[in-house]
């Protein structure tokens, strides 16, 4: 079956930045993997940055069992940069929105699971084995990353807004 490529293209990945470590469960002979990861706090976020010439910069970030209530066990960080183009063929044969819809949504996708990949691969050889980031709800994560840009655009528009009225006020009482 002869397949069509996509207008989408996957370009580097690199890694950014990464930590690992592994606790031991303390008075645990022996290790029940299965119920220590389900317990595991998660973080993931992402960002997207664009440059001319069709090219998308997806930075990915994934939190797993760090912070103050650190579960032995992995803990994880781990940033990432998928970069993207759409095919020079394609463009003009694309709508705006469907490019926003390859990026938002097929682009981070790829993204995250090269992260989950990277991942994967440093736990191979760890006591426990290899750690499998759950799968998630993209659509959820990416309704509220739009939300909290929007909520940070608003801020920032209200705050300009108050500093112009500032300016005027002071123009009009020097006059």
């Amino acid at each position: 079956m002869e397949i069509m490529k996509s207008p989408l293209e996957l370009l580097d990945f690199n890694i950014l930045r990464s930590e690992y470590s592994f606790e031991h469960p303390v008075g645990q002979e022996e290790i029940n993997v299965r119920q220590m990861v389900t317990d595991y706090v998660l973080d993931f976020d992402y960002m997207i940055k664009t440059s001319g010439e069709n090219l998308y910069a997806i930075f990915t970030k994934v939190i797993v069992n760090d912070g103050e209530n650190k579960l032995p066990g992995h803990s994880i960080f781990a940033e990432a940069v998928s970069v993207f183009r759409i095919n020079p063929e394609f463009p003009d044969k694309l709508e705006t929105d469907d490019i926003k819809s390859l990026i938002n949504f097929s682009a981070v996708t790829i993204a995250f699971s090269n992260i989950r990949g990277f991942i994967s691969d440093i736990t191979a050889y760890t006591p426990p084995g290899k750690y499998l980031v759950p799968i998630f709800d993209l659509q959820s994560l990416i309704k509220k990353k739009q939300e909290k840009m929007l909520l940070l655009k608003k801020a920032n528009t209200s705050l300009k807004a108050k500093a112009n009225k500032k300016k005027i006020v002071a123009k009009t009482k020097r006059g």
